[in-house]
């Protein structure tokens, strides 16, 4: 903040503030905002009052202008009513005119001076009217009087009045200020001389009566307290001044809520202050043009100021046909929210801070600093200082690189989760828009159709009757009926019907604030967090197991100084917890949902990532997420049922049963077969249009033609059609012939039907239906599409289609994708209607073969994913409709497609924003890194707290050997320090579904880790208890230098337990699998440093001295030597426990991408490619079609069926489509040659 009297410079408008439609074409010479809602009058010189009504929408605020009035010379001052309904305005023509601006009343004359009127102010404690003139007088006005109730001399011109009543500041010619008490008008209750050189040009009284602001022509604002004990506050202030240039201070206007207040000038801008505090709080940018007048509206969320001639340089300089005047609207509580929301952020960034330093594993490294500092106190020594300071230190840089990670993955990752705001159709301007919802507010007129997540609480205008869900409010289980009138909440879910409906309620409580919670979920205890807690209760154990046999073993039997037991404790405590776990897992995830958001898929809940690693199964959706949902017409395929319509008028009926606006896929189709979407209504009167649900599968319009004559059509699902048609036996059999004919081309039908209503209303049933056509629909696949399911298959996730739609439209979907066509109706999911090959399947086993099902409902969906989460795999669900909701719900990973309904996308963990499936891949992919680089690090820290409490506890208990804790305390800083480069580590992802496997972690670090122990007793025995190095390399003794020896026993615990990590990270031999740069670079730095703490360390508190770099390199060959072994036992390991370690050994030859972002470049050129074939720019390349080559994968045997069936099903179609195409050339006698590039297998 600056402090008063600062500079401000700028350039033209350069504050971004909204600018009012329709402005004065003179200068605007007073602004005022009605005190019950949001009207602006502003009076001006060229003889007008005007008034707009503002509407705010969030950040932007429309302006409509709403009525003006005249008066017979300018205007210069204007108040309005304490109700607001009333309008009050004076000027050079001596009157004061009473405008009754609601109530569209005509202006009366209210008031009359002998001179130009310049202030005027209602007063609503006194019900009286009170005006200030050039004629040097005060005027109050009771409105049933035609003369005035009282008169008041003045010893001036009247310049400018401020009214906070009881207390009224008036500004006059000649520098005088007069302070009234209007309990006694009558008299003069202060005069001053203004504290201010020059001509007075505004006043305000303060908020709490108890003085006044005073502007004047020489850029400066003075401060006067009434108090005369208060008169050390009163002060001047410079402002509105730049380099030597003074400007005049033309408006003072004290904000409503918070009491600061702002000045504006005629330099061209406008700041605000704190008068109390005696400091500027904003400093706006200069405007190109003096600003003359500004006002703040009644709870002070906008700021209306004019940019115009302020007069100041005669009226020669001065052309009104070319001067451009302006009002513009700026919200300042922007800037208030962002002084206030600084405090707030810093608050919850420490208590941020600091939770990281609140779990199991930070309280045992706590308790180990209370030990060092309290119970380390005896044996004739001081506290252990160092060791206090070091655990300290260690707690706070595991936080800091937390924070600082989590706090920058957290805020990429929210940037992107803004997008997943629910949005909304919204009436304004006469215009519909899709706004944010939570812009809206009470008066807005939202669209409301299935699907739809009520954005906030409403009252339901005209129309049918809609089908509520309230689950999410009331529990109910049902969806509830609402008719026109009634109320509907903010979170429920549209499930039937369209209607319009008025905003009754907005706020924190409304679906906005709840998807914020829902999209920030990130501190669900589920899977993970269990599986974290186990892991650290088995450290904590066995620290703990350690301990208890040092206590008995040192103190009862060895007899051992009771110091030297409480620093082998330390040493157990401080090097055996795993202290960056919590961090490196969370900060993992983190870092992993930030790289997801950037392939595009939005992770609303991280612990989604490692159930997505697991996923062995992705039910998905058909309409708009395997397919485009972009239906086109076949128009040369329609076929005409009734006599008197030809193909073109059954196109036209499908598009009178269509919505024009607020289409969903299948009306934008229909209309956009016509040459102009008009035709839709042309000669035609809509008296009433039933939308599309789910329920009756069909639209219907009721219509009154240029004769007067009325009708109904209706388009919709052909068996609903049929049935409403009640056609004939024969006429029902050839319906559906042609429907299965469409649908074996992958068409989907949509049937059209019309009737006459002789009874004229929109209730009557009308005459018999007739059934006039079917329309053939092409919903055609994602580019995509057939890619990602043959990855899929690959990586071991078996991908079902689940569809609503007709059987035969799945099977030839399924066909067209390379899924494979073992799909069944929904039917069968009952056990009703199986064909013989599947008769005696259970349907677990059923749903588990099949490759889909079609004519499914949303509770088959459900069930679909509930019965596969029984046999125990881990089920994706992708989808994008209102139906899918309940599934996705359910399912362990719910997938929201890009389009997808807000229902769909409340519902999901996690929504991808790029369209089509190919990024499901990339999500995978990335999870199952993201769960190896977590996975590698569990695995590390079991091994770690093993080797660490076996060795020393060995250590301390043969030979009686003290390792000093500080020490340990070095170790375990580097290695967090090294370690924390995981997150971002270089690691293959597994070849197929990965899940935490307890067991494995647990042998596995159990093995490693007493393995590393016996590397260290061993190495400690050879130096302290033989001449082994000394004989063979060379070097001096240590034996009988226990200071040496610690530096000797650091260095070699240091370098294998970070090298342990290489080890740990990857799936084959550890020199094969490249680690990433960082973890590299990390793993050199902290060596060199151990290293060198180890040549030449000498510091006595902590028992070492350095052991030169003759013993440094010994140390170094002997850990590289004992390091080549480890490999071995990880196979050894896996063997055991799977049987398959030599499968995993040749895992490495697996095609796994190296691309950057798994693909995503060569995603987005494939889709060019596709674009480009489609439109026969470029001949399509088949040279990779059957380029398949046998892996060695862990495919689970669900998905390698499902892939054996898509490939037989691909061959069947390759050579069905491919020989038609060829007996077709032969018998027509074409040049093969010259049409191979235009189609495509």
């Amino acid at each position: 903040m600056a402090t008063f009297g600062a500079a401000s410079t700028a350039t033209h408008n350069p504050n971004k503030s909204i600018e009012v439609i329709q402005p004065p074409s003179d200068s605007v010479s007073s602004l005022s905002f009605s005190p019950k809602a949001n009207l602006l009058i502003a009076t001006s010189w060229d003889n007008q009052v005007r008034c707009w009504e503002l509407t705010r929408s969030g950040t932007t605020v429309n302006s409509v202008p709403k009525a003006s009035v005249s008066h017979d010379q300018p205007v210069l001052c204007s108040a309005w009513k304490d109700d607001g309904t009333t309008v009050f305005s004076g000027g050079c023509d001596k009157q004061v005119k009473m405008w009754p601006l609601l109530s569209g009343g005509q202006p009366t004359t209210v008031a009359m001076h002998d001179a130009p009127i310049k202030e005027v102010a209602w007063i609503p404690e006194m019900n009286v009217l009170v005006t200030g003139s050039w004629d040097k007088t005060l005027k109050y006005w009771d409105l049933r009087q035609s003369t005035p109730v009282h008169s008041q001399s003045l010893p001036d011109r009247c310049y400018s009045f401020s009214v906070r009543h009881p207390l009224m500041v008036v500004g006059t010619a000649d520098r005088n200020l007069i302070v009234y008490n209007l309990q006694n008008p009558q008299s003069e209750f202060k005069r001053i001389t203004s504290p201010l050189k020059y001509q007075t040009r505004c006043v305000a009284a303060f908020p709490d009566q108890q003085g006044f602001l005073v502007g004047s022509i020489e850029g400066r604002v003075g401060v006067h307290h009434l108090d005369d004990s208060l008169q050390s506050k009163n002060f001047t202030f410079k402002c509105h001044r730049e380099g030597s240039e003074i400007y005049s201070v033309n408006a003072l206007n004290f904000h409503p809520v918070h009491h600061t207040f702002a000045t504006a000038g005629s330099d061209g801008t406008f700041n605000f202050w704190d008068k109390d505090s005696k400091q500027r709080l904003k400093a706006m940018l200069k405007c190109g043009q003096p600003i003359t007048c500004s006002a703040f509206n009644n709870d002070g969320s906008i700021y209306a100021y004019s940019g115009c001639y302020d007069w100041s340089k005669g009226a020669e300089n001065h052309n009104p046909a070319t001067a451009k005047t302006y009002i513009f609207l700026h919200l300042p509580v922007a800037e208030m929210e962002d002084i206030k929301n600084e405090n707030v952020d810093l608050e919850n960034k420490i208590l941020k801070f600091l939770g990281f330093m609140w779990n199991p594993l930070s309280w045992v490294m706590e308790l180990a600093a209370l030990m060092a500092i309290a119970l380390a106190n005896g044996g004739g020594e001081p506290p252990d200082w160092q060791d206090f300071v070091g655990i300290i230190a260690l707690l706070l840089i595991n936080s800091t690189i937390s924070f600082i990670e989590e706090n920058n993955a957290g805020n990429a990752a929210a940037s992107l989760m803004a997008g997943l705001a629910p949005k909304t159709k919204v009436l304004r301007d006469g215009r519909w828009s899709e706004q944010d919802a939570a812009v809206l507010v009470p008066g807005d007129v939202i669209s409301i159709k299935l699907g739809d997540i009520i954005p906030a609480d409403a009252r339901l205008l005209e129309g049918d009757p809609l089908k509520i869900d309230q689950s999410a409010l009331t529990g109910e289980s049902l969806p509830v009926t609402k008719n026109p009138g009634d109320g509907i909440f903010s979170g429920s879910t549209c499930k039937q019907g369209e209607i319009e409906a008025v905003v009754i309620a907005t706020g924190v409580h409304t679906f906005f604030g709840k998807a914020a919670h829902l999209v920030d979920s990130t501190n669900q205890v589920g899977h993970f967090q269990k599986v974290l807690t186990a892991i650290g209760n088995f450290c904590i154990c066995s620290i703990a197991t350690g301990m208890i046999v040092e206590l008995i073993v040192m103190y009862p039997i060895q007899h051992r100084k009771y110091r030297d037991g409480i620093n082998n404790l330390l040493v157990l405590l401080i090097g055996g917890i795993p202290i960056a776990m919590p961090t490196v897992l969370s900060v993992t995830m983190a870092i992993g949902s930030h790289r997801l958001s950037q392939q595009g898929a939005i992770t609303k809940r991280m612990t989604a990532i490692e159930e997505m690693a697991g996923m062995d199964v992705l039910c998905s959706d058909k309409t708009g997420t395997l397919t485009l949902n972009k239906l086109t017409v076949d128009k040369n395929l329609i076929e005409v049922f009734a006599k008197d319509v030809d193909k073109d008028t059954v196109v036209l009926l499908g598009a009178r049963a269509s919505r024009v606006e607020n289409q969903d896929a299948i009306d934008a189709c229909i209309v956009g077969m016509l040459g102009d979407p008009k035709e839709a209504r042309t000669g035609i009167t809509e008296v009433h249009f039933l939308p599309f649900n789910p329920v009756d599968k069909r639209t219907a319009i009721t219509y009154v033609d240029s004769d007067g004559n009325w009708h109904r059509v209706s388009k919709g699902a052909p068996e609903q059609i049929i049935d409403l048609c009640k056609l004939r036996e024969d006429v029902r059999k050839k319906v559906h012939a042609i429907i299965d004919k469409f649908a074996e081309r992958g068409l989907r039908s949509l049937a059209v039907a019309k009737q006459t209503v002789p009874d004229k209303t929109k209730e009557s049933e009308g005459g018999p239906w007739q059934f006039v056509g079917l329309l053939p629909l092409f919903d055609p696949p994602r580019h995509d599409s057939a890619e990602t399911i043959k990855r899929a298959l690959n990586l071991g996730v078996n991908v079902k289609m689940i569809t609503g739609d007709q059987l035969a439209i799945g099977k030839e979907t399924g066909r067209r994708l390379g899924m494979g066509t073992n799909m069944y109706p929904s039917s069968s999911l009952l056990g009703q209607h199986k064909d013989e090959s599947i008769a005696t399947l259970p349907v677990d086993e059923l749903i588990e073969k099949a490759d889909g099902f079609a004519g499914v409902f949303p509770e088959h969906k459900y069930e679909i994913v509930k019965r596969l989460q029984d046999m125990k795999h881990i089920c994706g669900m992708t989808g994008d409709g209102v139906n899918d909701a309940p599934a996705l719900k359910k399912a362990d990973i719910g997938i929201a497609v890009a389009d997808a309904t807000d229902a769909a996308r409340s519902a999901s963990d996690i929504v991808l924003t790029e369209p089509g499936l190919s990024v499901i891949i990339s999500a995978v992919l990335t999870s199952r890194a993201i769960f190896q680089r977590m996975k590698n690090y569990t695995i590390y820290a079991v091994s770690i707290t093993i080797r660490i409490v076996l060795g020393f506890l060995l250590l301390a208990l043969i030979w009686k050997y003290d390792f000093s804790p500080f020490m340990v305390l070095i170790i375990a800083i580097l290695n967090d320090g090294t370690i924390m480069t995981i997150s971002k580590d270089r690691v293959k992802p597994s070849p197929g579904p990965d899940s935490w496997k307890l067991r494995e972690i647990f042998a596995t670090g159990i093995v490693l880790g007493t393995y590393l122990a016996v590397m260290t007793v061993v190495f400690f025995w050879a130096a302290h208890k033989t001449d082994f190095f000394s004989d063979k390399f060379g070097v001096r003794s240590i034996r009988n230098n226990r200071d040496e020896l610690t530096a000797a026993v650091y260095l070699q615990v240091s370098i294998v337990s970070q090298a342990l990590i290489f080890v740990t990270r990857s799936r084959s031999w550890s020199c094969l699998e490249r680690p990433g740069l960082l973890l590299v670079t990390a793993f050199i730095v902290a060596q060199l440093i151990a290293t060198i703490i180890a040549v030449y360390a000498n510091w006595g508190f902590a028992k070492i001295h350095g052991i030169g770099w003759g013993w440094a390199g010994v140390i170094w060959i002997y850990s590289i030597i004992f390091y080549i072994p480890l490999d071995f036992l990880k196979f050894i390991i896996r063997y055991a426990l799977s049987g398959r370690a030599w499968d995993n050994l040749l895992q490495n030859k697996t095609a796994f991408t190296s691309k950057k972002d798994y693909g995503k470049g060569e995603r987005e050129a494939q889709w060019a490619r596709d674009q480009r074939t489609l439109h026969g720019l470029q001949p399509p390349d088949t040279s990779e079609l059957f380029n398949e080559k046998n892996n060695y994968r862990e495919l689970s045997e669900i998905a390698e069926q499902a892939k054996r069936r898509a490939e037989v099903a691909r061959l069947r179609e390759l050579h069905t489509l491919k020989g038609h195409v060829e007996s077709v050339v032969k018998l027509k006698g074409l040049d093969i040659e010259t049409i191979q590039q235009h189609y495509t297998v």
